[in-house]
């Protein structure tokens, strides 16, 4: 009779044991294709099910690698169900748009994805974690594309020019801007290279923007512009051609290689050449001696004014100070270090400073007892997300206090006098 107990219980733990098991949650990888032209975006789709219900959202990895795009669209993260052994499972799905920016393989290493969930008949969640195995990609250039450097495929592809108004040849300090565009259909702008060459002109000068790259996605088709311009300013007589600019793509639609170009103009000044070379040595000592008895004249001023200017820097640090502004801002990083006693001590001080006191706004108050119940409870729970709660909260109780404060006409100065500020203290 013992030994049939004792076979029973074993069966009954390894019912158990197998029971807890299917149990775990399910994650899932569908990648159904792994090999694409560069620049084209394949999908990649991660599930994650539980038998339960998810109280906290899952992490997903980045999958972020070298020479890979990762993007995720407007309403890549979505609820999912299924059954599973007749039981209807719930979680999470997310679609990931992976690009390969370059030919050939590249890899996305294994990464971590971490599960919050509710276990069946335990009031704790369970937090675990899966690995992803490893994913490769490869980026295969179409045949007749392999010279194309850099290598852009895409379903259109426009170059424009603008050139700002200025009539030929420019007099010594005016200006002209070029400015290019490239519009792209079928891939991201990211994968266009720089439009604008080196440029040199002789008597010009040259003073390039930085680039604006913008995306967008319509129905699922990506598109985007790359805009870059220059500004040649004239200085000096000279001058020289603006160059043409051309770029090669590949067009996914024709199987082509087609070109998009801009066309190429001159750039003239009318001023006299620059005095560079073969100037007068008693010239150049001339101007040696004049900036060196600028920098004497200015060091001499500088050390008259010099006290009055500390003193006024001086005047204006401690109004800083004392300010309502500066209060807040010991608060804000108090909360961001989890500072508990500097944020209490800070707090005070912040309140003296406001008409309306930002302790009794109720915002804040919820924030901090739950801060305290995090650091003093019976539970002992991780303080992180109070904290965080805390940093967020802080802003919006302040645009309270300051609106508060501007309908009384009896506001506290943001900015007091120094003896003012001794009274705030």
């Amino acid at each position: 009779m013992t030994r049939l107990r004792s076979l029973l219980f074993s069966l009954f733990l390894g019912f158990c044991a197998g029971t807890a098991l299917a149990q775990d949650p399910l994650v899932e990888v569908d990648f159904e294709e792994n090999t694409t032209i560069p620049g084209q975006p394949l999908s990649l789709r991660v599930t994650v099910l539980v038998p339960t219900w998810l109280p906290k959202p899952v992490v997903f990895p980045s999958l972020e690698a070298p020479n890979i795009l990762v993007q995720l669209s407007e309403g890549s993260t979505s609820p999912v169900s299924r059954t599973v052994e007749g039981e209807t499972w719930s979680g999470v799905s997310r679609r990931y748009r992976v690009t390969p920016m370059v030919p050939g393989r590249v890899q996305i290493p294994a990464q971590e994805l971490s599960v919050t969930w509710a276990e069946p008949g335990k009031t704790d969640p369970l937090q675990q974690s899966f690995t992803l195995e490893p994913i490769v990609i490869e980026g295969r250039v179409p045949e007749g594309a392999e010279d194309l450097s850099p290598f852009i495929a895409a379903q259109n592809l426009t170059l424009t020019q603008e050139v700002s108004e200025a009539e030929m040849p420019l007099k010594a300090g005016e200006s002209v801007t070029i400015t290019l565009s490239a519009e792209i259909e079928g891939t991201s702008a990211m994968f266009l290279p720089t439009l604008l060459p080196v440029i040199d002109l002789k008597g010009v000068a040259v003073y390039p923007a930085e680039p604006i790259i913008q995306d967008k996605e319509e129905r699922g088709k990506l598109s985007g512009t790359r805009t870059e311009s220059v500004t040649l300013v004239a200085q000096s007589g000279g001058g020289g051609a603006f160059p043409t600019i051309e770029l090669a793509w590949f067009n996914l639609g024709s199987k082509d290689i087609e070109t998009a170009s801009t066309d190429g103009f001159e750039v003239t000044v009318d001023a006299p050449p620059a005095l560079v070379q073969n100037a007068d040595p008693r010239v150049l000592v001339l101007f040696a001696v004049a900036g060196l008895i600028s920098v004497a004249l200015c060091f001499a001023i500088f050390r008259r004014v010099s006290p009055k200017l500390r003193a006024v820097l001086e005047a204006r640090r401690v109004r800083t100070e004392a300010s309502e502004t500066s209060a807040f801002a010991k608060v804000l990083h108090a909360a961001k270090a989890h500072d508990y006693d500097g944020l209490l001590r800070h707090l005070d001080v912040w309140a003296s400073r406001c008409h309306a006191d930002p302790r009794a706004q109720v915002a804040l108050q919820s924030a901090l007892c739950a801060l305290g119940a995090a650091r003093y409870g019976p539970t002992q729970t991780s303080q992180s997300d109070a904290w965080k709660t805390l940093s967020a909260v802080l802003p919006q109780v302040r645009a309270k206090v300051l609106k508060a404060d501007q309908r009384n006409p009896n506001l506290p100065p943001l900015n007091p006098t120094e003896s003012q500020s001794q009274r705030l203290a």
